[in-house]
């Protein structure tokens, strides 16, 4: 766009070296500014009686059928004959001022008023041919008939026609926004990004509109998680199946799928797995606020847009500026490498026997048999994962235990024997689900909960959190006291994170190995504390089936 470029005189000095102009908005000075500009066309003459339309940046025209924003307070005016115009006491604020001939040329200035101005903003700029854009938007059937495209600033809608295309032929140029928007329930507003108008040239958008949305909704009342606060920056979890969701009308692998919020705001997402053929998808959506207690808050899902590239991104989702620090979705086919979702790439090897990939409560899951198989993540000794006394932080994970007879410990994730883990234990005093950290160089601390349960997925999350100790199952606070053990041993800080099995051999309680005998899904490591209503929500909102996301 031609951006005017303003200038701020003082008002005394207009009103001593300016002739009378065309002037809207009455003569009453309201202590707002003043603004004034001195046009001309192409061809170098006056650009008199033009007509002169203000309206406010984030305008939208109304249409047939469908609400705009409104703006009451209207300075539309014209040019006078020496292609001046003048608009008194205009409000602060962003506006879009254009100039038209109604003819064949146009411009369009933009003007930003600050609170407690009075001067006079003068500009002078030139009218230029029309630009003109087309472009096109799925369009539901229920629908036809009833949407418009508008342009963000200026007096403008353009009716798609019965294929879902429009043009709006008589454009200032500059860069322009176009929003499609219906009252239709099943339509949900889209808009361009900007948009490049040439002058005396047509732009032709691409379908850069989706043809399909859906509201997804979150229920955190009684009736859904039964969440009473509000969570902020959440990765919710988002299932397709062919119950909800229509796979053919998406492109392969889901590269059009988008998500925004209520205002159009664009959400990042990551798409744990895309399966057509068996119409089953799984989606982390991250949410800035939950709002606990609520059943109307809801997003956008959009799909249907073969022009869409994919943007499906882990680590916006799992950002590490929120605390998490690793995050396996463990979803790989047998033998792959465990991708870590967050920035940090701490990707994990798959060591002596490959685990299974098989499904879990979470799309898939990786199988470990107990007596051969774990993930190293190497080169996570020290660094980001290495936590110091009295860090915080947080490890969580799916598990499903194949039996509990076997009188042996099972190592679910862990950065050693003797730094911290979570793992079902066996010992004199029975079988538990225990979180530890060794503690000052020669203690263990153990938080535990007893009896673990086979043959049954479940949620568990141990939390650091200075001095104190939290475990976490199925979403529920189970135990937030610690006893201490006091081995012959020493605090060891040189072993990766592992999934399955500790790296070395530990002769304590005669726990080996101590290889996982079953399937882990979804393991977590974050250096921050959680609420309680967040860890609630994770376990509500990955169970199956689903208490937070409804349609």
């Amino acid at each position: 766009m031609s951006y005017v470029k303003i200038i701020a005189i003082l008002l005394c000095v207009c009103a001593a070296c300016s002739p009378p102009l065309q002037t809207a908005g009455g003569v009453t000075d309201t202590g707002n500014a003043r603004v004034s500009a001195t046009l001309h066309r192409s061809d170098g003459s006056r650009a008199s009686n033009a007509t002169v339309l203000v309206r406010p940046a984030d305008f939208l025209a109304a249409g047939p059928g469908v609400l705009g924003k409104k703006y009451l307070l209207t300075k539309d005016t014209a040019t006078d004959e020496a292609g001046r115009f003048q608009i008194e006491s205009i409000e602060p604020g962003s506006y879009s001022i254009e100039i038209n001939d109604k003819s064949s040329e146009a411009v369009l200035l933009t003007v930003n008023v600050r609170a407690g101005l009075t001067d006079t903003v003068l500009s002078e700029d030139t009218l230029k041919p029309y630009s003109i854009i087309q472009g096109s938007a799925g369009v539901p059937k229920s629908a036809a008939g009833k949407v418009i495209a508008t342009v963000y600033g200026l007096q403008r809608f353009a009716p798609l026609d019965s294929t879902g295309r429009f043009t709006f032929s008589n454009l200032p140029f500059g860069a322009l926004r176009v929003h499609v928007t219906s009252l239709d329930p099943q339509f949900i507003a889209s808009e361009t990004d900007t948009v490049s108008a040439v002058s005396g040239r047509t732009a032709v958008l691409p379908c850069i509109f989706w043809s399909h949305a859906k509201r997804v909704y979150f229920n955190t009342t009684s009736t859904g998680a039964s969440v009473p606060g509000n969570v902020m920056n959440f990765p919710a979890l988002v299932r397709l199946t062919a119950t909800n969701f229509t796979f053919g009308e998406a492109q392969p692998g889901g590269s059009d799928l988008r998500f925004t919020k209520s205002d159009g705001t664009a959400l990042p997402y990551e798409i744990e797995r895309w399966d057509p053929a068996s119409g089953q998808a799984e989606i982390w959506v991250k949410i800035d606020t939950v709002f606990g207690n609520d059943s109307t808050h809801f997003v956008n899902m959009h799909w249907g847009n073969p022009n869409a590239a994919g943007a499906s991104n882990g680590a916006a989702v799992f950002d590490t500026l929120n605390g998490f620090q690793g995050v396996w979705h463990m979803n790989e086919a047998t033998g792959q490498t465990a991708k870590d979702a967050t920035a940090n790439h701490f990707d994990g090897t798959p060591s002596g026997t490959a685990p299974s990939v098989i499904p879990g409560t979470i799309g898939l899951a990786q199988e470990f048999n107990g007596v051969s198989n774990y993930i190293q993540m190497r080169g996570t000794a020290g660094g980001k994962l290495n936590f110091s006394e009295p860090d915080t932080f947080t490890v969580s994970t799916w598990v499903y235990v194949d039996t509990l007879v076997d009188s042996t410990s099972h190592l679910i994730v862990g950065k050693g024997h003797q730094q911290y883990y979570l793992k079902l234990f066996f010992g004199p005093q029975g079988q538990h689900w225990e979180f530890t950290e060794f503690l000052g160089g020669t203690v263990w601390q153990i938080t535990a909960y007893a009896p673990p349960v086979a043959k049954s997925w479940k949620f568990l999350f141990g939390m650091r959190e200075g001095n104190t100790q939290f475990l976490y199952l199925d979403g529920v606070l189970v135990d937030a006291n610690t006893s201490t053990g006091y081995p012959n041993a020493i605090k060891d800080t040189s072993n990766d994170v592992t999934i399955g099995r500790y790296l070395n051999f530990v002769t304590e309680s005669n726990q080996g190995f101590a290889f996982f005998n079953g399937a882990i899904d979804e393991v977590r490591i974050s250096n921050v504390s959680r609420s309680a209503d967040w860890i609630k929500l994770c376990y509500m909102n990955q169970k199956e089936p689903d208490a937070l996301v409804k349609w």
